[in-house]
């Protein structure tokens, strides 16, 4: 009874004046709040009359808006009935005059705005201009809302951009109806502008904002559009805005469109919102009111000061209670007292009891608390090893909500793990066939699951696995998901695919005979339809034959290696015994660990038989040179002579070998030679042809007038690649000359004409041979020469200098010399017959045109097109690249025609169109082809532009150039430099762990001093307790029970003293056998990691044997014991030590995976490695010897060919032996053997010179 009292009453206290105070404190608070809110309500009704004001605003701009709105309305409907708009529809394809009645009609109907009429694929079929020159047909609008509603049979206002101009407005869009069907036959829609919503929302004070039941459209104050995010409302009309868009540089935070009033918080401040209805569906009008300074209440402010009153009676009613309960809490305090003696006691009794369970639960919280700290570092352990899984993992609830992820999956999606955390999981509803997820299907069996899938919205090829984890009650508790990245495994098998079928299509394709055999076999695997032809055999007559032996390479006897050439001649036979002349190439490959030859050859019968007739073509070249009467002659750009035909040899007096190699100096006088060099300098720098007179002794010592012709010529890229000269003696033309001047006085005797004109070009005489002129001119004396020559006579005149004319006259050629005489006012025309110089003119053009073609045969691959990308010609060397007999075949081809693939094809089209174009080359751009002989070059394109005489682009030349040999030798320079990258990675990784050992060390030696401390005092605290124990047996004796040695039993019995005693020791002894075997490794590791430079020195080959087998012993440890036999008195050998650790490491490591093999068949149940060291003759040997497999017979050959492996996918890259024998064999110059049994194991040897 006491205790339910006490319980009952004592949260009232003890005091009677402290209550009084703080119940009088409580009613004047009460007393001041209900004060303050009638003070504030009634404030608000004093705002009763503004608010209603703004709502009375807002109510006559809602009714203009309404009114405003409706008109368009009726517009838009009344257009989309008009009867011009049936007949408009209704023609097929649309007319002129429709269109143009249709706009004359919605003009007439609605003029202030613009309007045009979509048909129902959503193009724009007409529309009306309104201060605006620009139109819309054409312009499609199938993805805005209104065009959307207007096909359902909708009529709609939606807010939008002009798609010309960006303008801002409303557009009202109305179905156009078939009058039979009722179904639609277009839309008509009016644009409203900004300048028109302007006038129909009218200016205010107060903000308002327009709205639909999609969103706000726009704010009337600012007409600052909202359309481009607009804020969809949701069923119940609520509209929420987030902070994005500013009204008069405040942010709106939200409203609530079922009430008519609400209080909305804008930046720090209060603003009132009223909602009106706009008399259409779907608007509304919200008006806001700012009053930063006062707080508002809604409309039901009468209400709220009602309620206020009465809050202040009830305070006082309240007071009234308490004080009648102060005086009933007098009488229980009496009470109260008598009871708390008797708690006090309980409370003792209690507290006692709670001391001695506080002792339980401190042990009990020990224990929980070891647990807990195992738990967290298992935690914490879970944690890394989750989070450095390479790939995409997941922990996901039952309902596949993710519950843990790592990096990489966060990576995948873009997020940060917490972002993930608590969601669905999207890979765990990925299927590839539409079935039932990977996830699900877990969750369904309970049973492991995995499948590769294309997730298309991350653009990735995944391999998903879910494992079930389950409870003790076999229920499932989590799924456990993998994702894997398999993207780039399949782009690889797809290009793996497509390298398949492009080499199968380029096999089948290819100008040369392919065979491929296989080496070991000597058997054909493969060949090509060219093959067949060459050697007039079936593809299934010849595959898994062997192969003849005019087609199989030689082998070399010590390395039997084959023997490959390139481009080699040779001779073979086909099914008729007939010999075919070829051009063999031999190739070894490895193709998935199979030895293959590929054999090409390219049958070149037609070659020869062209060869001949070059040879042939080149002789008659030669002839015809040297059967030129003029000394002709080419010089390269610096002067020196590279060739001359026979005339020059007999003109110079030297045989062509002592003028080849030469300069002009060295066949002629010095002034010659420094006017020839002088103009030579200049055609150099200009180009072109130029023609000038000089004087030139003779190998006679003769000397002549001669006029020396000069043109440049290119060569591959060169835009000069040197000059052509011509020589034409001129000595006799000279004494002509000087005999037509002495003639001149005496013209009658001339046989050549001679004909005397005045400055106007008036004949004044002329003899007889110049009569039969006159007679071909059609004049006479007394009458003007032709118009023509005019010209050219008034100039002779006027700069009183001789001019020359050519004209074939009388079935002969004749040179004109236009001479003035000086002192008079005529002209004498000299005639002189140069029949023999044009034939000789003639000659040198056909000379010309011999010179191109010479040049056309250069071995460079060169090639010319017109401007419509068809090929003009080319030279001998390109017609073989692309497999054409002769160069004359190119012409007319495109590079379509050519055996390009399409992709390169289209490339060359592209290029050849960007150099016409552009009137810009293009150099050197590096690209790959296949030689008809089936050799993949690698070369460097350039494409030239070349013009025509008005100096435009008449087409485009274009240059290979074989660049294959040079990147051979750029890839072994980045191969070295990869090499040498990876050596610095390696040395990086040594030093790292030389770093960690040095780091590991340090503790472990202060572990190992204080347990071998711990070691040697345990044994004196042993030898303590006994004597305790003996103490304490001496007590037990005693007649007097003593509680103390009862205490001390217990404890020996809870701790199990004896079992401590004989198990401390043997644990402290296995610490300092684990800390000395951590300082073993720790000493290898940092062994090991010194590899030292690339240098040769004397090193000790035991202690790097031992590091290497102390920092492998993770890989025989479980396979295999090791026994070690050192001989420790052979000497240091010289020899790089970074590689005697390394291949001494390769061959411990296959010897433990062969024990592992051998264990695995069931051959042993742990294998032995035996090492050895000692010294044979002039070397020190290293034998490593397991008791593995052994190795085959038929791959005894191939175990240090490289990339050469028996191990699995994923286990071995074929290169540890292969390394080995290189590091031995060719850089130490030893020997590096084995022997072996099967199913007994293998012993390598390694020879180490001393010397």
């Amino acid at each position: 009874m006491h205790g339910s009292v006490y319980g009952k009453h004592c949260y009232m206290g003890f005091s009677t004046n402290n209550t009084t105070i703080k119940y009088g404190t409580l009613l004047f608070l009460s007393i001041c709040v209900s004060a303050t809110i009638t003070f504030f309500a009634a404030r608000m009704l004093s705002e009763d009359n503004r608010i209603e004001q703004h709502r009375y605003e807002s109510s006559l701009i809602a009714e203009k808006i309404t009114h405003n709105l409706e008109i368009i309305s009726h517009l838009c409907e009344n257009l989309s009935h008009h009867p011009a708009f049936y007949t408009f529809f209704s023609e097929n394809p649309y007319t002129s005059t429709s269109c143009e009645y249709i706009l004359e009609a919605a003009k007439s109907i609605s003029a202030a705005h613009r309007v045009f009429i979509l048909d129902t694929m959503g193009n724009c079929v007409s529309s009306t201009t309104v201060n605006s020159s620009y139109s819309l047909v054409g312009y499609n609008f199938r993805q805005h809302p209104y065009f959307q509603r207007a096909l359902n049979n909708e009529s709609s206002i939606y807010p939008g951009t002009d798609p010309h101009t960006d303008a801002k407005g409303l557009y009202f869009s109305s179905p156009i109806p078939e009058p039979e069907t009722g179904g639609v036959l277009g839309v008509v829609v009016i644009a409203m502008g900004e300048d028109y919503i302007e006038q129909t929302i009218p200016s205010s004070d107060n903000n308002h904002l327009l709205v639909t039941q999609e969103g706000v459209v726009f704010y009337t104050q600012t007409q600052e559009w909202l359309y481009k995010s607009i804020y969809p409302l949701t069923d119940q009309q609520r509209a929420v805005l987030s902070q994005t868009q500013q009204f008069a540089t405040k942010d709106i935070i939200a409203f609530d469109f079922n009430m008519m009033q609400d209080k909305v918080r804008v930046g720090n401040d209060s603003w009132f919102i009223d909602y009106t209805s706009l008399g259409i569906t779907n608007w509304g009008l919200i008006s806001m009111h700012e009053d930063p300074h006062k707080l508002l209440i809604t409309s039901n402010q009468k209400m709220i000061l009602v309620l206020s009153n009465l809050l202040f009676i009830s305070l006082l009613f309240g007071l009234i209670i308490v004080l009648l309960n102060i005086k009933r809490r007098l009488k229980i305090e009496v009470e109260l007292r008598t009871y708390k003696d008797n708690l006090e006691n309980m409370v003792a009794q209690q507290t006692r009891e709670l001391e001695q369970r506080n002792k339980e639960l401190e042990k009990e919280i020990e224990l929980r608390t070891g647990v807990e700290e195992q738990l967290c570092s298992l935690l914490n352990e879970w944690d890394i090893i989750f989070e450095s899984i390479q790939d995409m993992a997941a922990l996901l609830r039952p309902d596949l909500t993710v519950l843990k992820c790592n990096t990489a999956l966060a990576k995948l999606f873009g997020k940060e793990i917490n972002d993930l955390i608590g969601q669905r999981c999207a890979l765990s509803s990925i299927n590839s066939n539409g079935t039932m997820s990977v996830a699900e299907k877990v969750k369904l069996t309970g049973q492991p699951e995995s499948t590769e899938m294309y997730a298309a919205g991350l653009d990735k090829h995944l391999e998903i696995s879910c494992y079930p984890v389950l409870d003790d009650s076999n229920n499932l508790r989590t799924i456990m998901l993998i994702a894997r990245d398999i993207t780039e495994r399949k782009q690889n098998e797809l290009i793996l695919r497509e390298d398949e079928e492009r080499f199968r299509t380029i096999l089948n394709t290819v100008l040369a005979g392919v065979i491929i055999v296989d080496r070991d076999k000597r058997t054909i695997v493969d060949i090509n339809p060219e093959a067949e032809r060459i050697l007039a055999v079936k593809k299934q007559d010849m595959v898994d034959e062997l192969c003849p032996d005019p087609l199989f390479p030689p082998v070399e006897r010590k390395t039997r290696t084959i023997v490959e050439c390139s481009n080699e001649e040779s001779t073979v036979f086909d099914s008729h015994q007939n010999s075919i002349p070829v051009v063999k190439t031999v190739r070894s490959m490895n193709v998935l660990g199979k030895h293959l030859i590929l054999i090409s050859f390219l049958d070149i019968r037609q070659f020869k038989a062209m060869e001949q007739r070059l040879q042939d073509h080149l002789t008659f070249m030669k002839l015809m040179m040297n059967a030129i009467p003029l000394p002709v002659f080419y010089q390269n750009p610096d002067g020196i002579f590279t060739g001359c035909n026979e005339a020059f040899e007999k003109m110079v007096g030297r045989p062509a070998d002592l003028i080849t190699g030469k300069d002009i100096l060295s066949i002629t006088t010095q002034p010659v030679a420094r006017t020839y060099t002088a103009e030579f300098k200049t055609i150099i720098a200009q180009g072109g042809k130029k023609t000038f007179e000089s004087r030139f002794m003779y190998g006679d010592k003769t000397t002549h007038d001669v006029i020396f012709t000069l043109s440049t010529y290119p060569i591959g890229t060169e835009k000069i690649g040197g000059v052509v000269g011509i020589i034409t003696d001129i000595t006799e033309r000279k004494a002509a000359e000087e005999k037509t001047i002495s003639i001149a006085k005496f013209p009658e005797e001339d046989p050549a004409p001679v004909i005397r004109v005045d400055r106007t070009g008036i004949i004044l005489y002329a003899n007889n041979p110049g009569k039969l002129v006159l007679n071909k001119w059609k004049t006479d004396i007394g009458k003007s020469i032709p118009s023509e020559w005019i010209k050219v006579v008034q100039n002779a005149m006027r700069y009183n200098a001789k001019m020359m004319m050519e004209e074939e006259c009388l079935k002969r050629f004749y040179s004109f010399l236009i001479v003035p005489i000086h002192g008079t006012d005529y002209i004498n025309i000299y005639g002189s017959d140069e029949t023999l110089k044009h034939q000789l003119k003639k000659s040198l053009d056909e000379q010309a045109t011999l010179l191109k073609n010479i040049i056309s045969n250069i071995p460079s691959y060169i090639y010319w097109k017109d401007k419509k990308r068809v090929f003009m010609g080319c030279n001998a060397t390109f017609a073989k690249i692309v497999g054409l007999d002769t160069p004359e075949d190119i012409v007319g081809k495109t590079d379509a025609d050519l055996p390009w693939t399409q992709e390169q094809a289209e490339w060359y089209r592209t290029s050849d169109e960007q150099v016409i174009e552009s009137a810009q080359p293009l150099l050197n751009i590096e690209e790959t082809i296949i030689h008809p002989d089936g050799k993949e070059m690698t070369i460097l394109n350039s494409k030239v532009p070349f013009f025509n005489h008005l100096n435009e682009v008449a087409g485009v030349i274009g240059i290979y150039t074989d660049i294959t040999e040079l990147k051979r030798i750029e890839e072994q320079r980045l191969k070295l430099a990869r090499d040498m990258s990876q050596a610095q990675k390696l040395e990086s990784i040594g030093t790292l762990a030389a770093g960690i050992a040095h780091e590991i060390n340090t503790p472990i030696q202060f572990i190992g001093d204080n347990t071998r401390f711990v070691s040697d005092s345990i044994n004196a605290l042993i030898e303590l307790i006994g004597a305790y124990h003996e103490v304490l047996t001496e007590i037990e004796k005693l007649s007097t029970p003593c509680e103390t040695a009862e205490n001390v039993r217990q404890i020996e019995t809870d701790i199990d003293l004896q079992f401590l005693e004989q198990e401390i020791p043997l644990a402290i002894e296995q610490t300092l056998e684990g800390v000395n075997r951590v300082s073993q490794i720790v000493s290898a590791m940092k062994d090991f990691s010194h590899m030292g430079n690339n240098e040769k020195a004397q090193e000790d080959i035991n202690r790097a044997v031992e590091s290497t087998i102390t920092i492998s012993r993770n890989e025989w440890k479980y396979v295999a014991d090791i026994k070690k036999e050192l001989d420790t008195s052979i000497p240091c050998v010289n020899c790089v030590i970074a590689d005697i650790k390394q291949v001494v490491l390769n061959l411990l490591i296959n010897a433990s995976h062969a024990i592992k093999d051998a264990v695995d068949s069931g051959l042993c149940k742990k294998g032995l490695i035996t090492v050895k060291t000692y010294k044979q003759n002039n070397y020190v040997v290293i034998s490593v010897t397991d008791t593995g497999m052994g190795i085959p017979t038929e791959i005894h050959g191939k175990i240090f060919d490289q990339f050469f492996t028996t191990k699995g996918v994923g286990k071995g890259t074929g290169q540890g032996l292969a390394l080995a024998y290189s590091a031995i064999v060719q850089k130490h110059n030893g020997k590096l053997t084995f022997d072996t049994k099967m199913k007994k194991g293998t012993t390598f040897y390694i020879h180490l010179p001393l010397e």
